[in-house]
């Protein structure tokens, strides 16, 4: 007993019974999901080399995670649809210029750009309209380059907070149906800018030193800015709080607020805590017309004291604003050809 039949035997059995409990197991788990198929008579969007796509009668598609290579240039024309299928994403490292038309946009839907952060060219979207599309840079990761979004639609579907280390992202005649975030990290040197200019927002977050403008926007929510470096807001219409945080050891210097209108209901915060080497700083407050919903605005010192959160209400706050030539009549920022170009929104 024990000899080399009887072991040749008792491993026969014992693959046998293991071969046997691997069918059960495969039996017992569920199918695998298949993966989306490509629509019919679509074309997989080209990524390589420096290629122009233009409407041909094709769908393209995005399949997965794709790259467009370092020195790469991939530009889209107008009426071209691009749709991303099993999680598609695509990583910019060259560059990746649309440029639609006004009655023939570039649609795009469902890609996530998340993993774009250095292209040696650019990310430029000039009249397209972006479905379900996501930009939210990754983790321990930072965007450097350029990134220009123009007469183009995010629809509020998609998702969008950019941690941008060094360049610029340039809103301008956006419309912008989702909240946006921006957190600056530069490391030396310049700050990066960042700049929307005649766009419709919602809310919007501002993070961190930049040269940051936002000016003849309409901003349906709120702006809130922390640790600010350079700070713009010019020319707005305002219809929720706009609100400034700084720490102990930073200021209030670059910040202009001018030629505002704001809603009834709304406000001006600024916040900085008091510190043992803090002292009380002023910002103004230039022509802002602060509508109360009656025919007539707050120009009154009391009412306009009211409209505004600072270390005149707290004594634990080491910032306060003053405000001049309040404006009687409401501001208008953008003419009616300027209006007639605003995005469409067909969500």
């Amino acid at each position: 007993m024990g000899g080399p039949g009887y072991r040749r035997g008792w491993l026969r059995t014992r693959l046998a019974l293991a071969t046997l409990a691997a069918l059960c197991l495969a039996a017992s788990r569920p199918p695998p999901a298949h993966a989306d198929a490509a629509p019919a008579g679509s074309v997989p969007l080209p990524l390589t080399g420096r290629q122009t796509v233009r409407a041909d009668g094709h769908l393209y598609v995005i399949d997965g995670k794709q790259v467009i290579p370092a020195g790469a240039i991939i530009r889209v024309e107008a009426n071209v649809h691009i749709l991303g299928i099993n999680g598609a994403s695509l990583e910019v490292k060259g560059g990746f210029l649309v440029h639609g038309t006004q009655d023939c946009w570039v649609r795009i839907e469902k890609v996530d750009f998340s993993p774009s952060v250095s292209p040696d060219n650019e990310l430029h979207f000039d009249m397209a309209d972006l479905v379900d599309c996501t930009f939210v840079t990754p983790e321990q990761a930072a965007f450097d380059g350029g990134f220009t979004f123009e007469n183009s639609a995010l629809q509020s579907g998609c998702k969008f907070a950019l941690r941008i280390r060094s360049g610029f992202f340039r809103f301008m005649t956006a419309n912008v149906k989702l909240p946006v975030r921006f957190e600056s990290v530069p490391e030396k040197g310049k700050v990066p800018e960042i700049a929307i200019r005649t766009s419709w927002m919602h809310d919007v977050t501002l993070l961190g030193p930049a040269d940051a403008t936002v000016r003849d926007a309409e901003l349906k929510g709120t702006l809130d800015a922390t640790t600010f470096d350079t700070l713009i807001v010019d020319g707005c219409d305002l219809f929720g709080n706009i609100s400034f945080h700084q720490p102990e050891d930073e200021g209030f210097g670059k910040l202009q607020l001018l030629k505002c209108n704001l809603s009834p209901g709304s406000k001006i915060v600024l916040a900085r805590p008091t510190g043992p080497k803090t002292s009380m700083e002023k910002v103004r407050v230039e022509k802002f017309y602060f509508d109360n919903g009656d025919e007539k605005p707050d120009t009154l010192d009391k009412k306009i004291k009211d409209r505004i959160d600072d270390g005149a209400d707290d004594d634990k706050v080491s910032v306060k604003a003053f405000w001049q030539n309040p404006a009687d009549r409401k501001h208008y920022f953008l003419s009616d050809s300027l209006k007639k170009r605003r995005p469409p929104a067909p969500e």
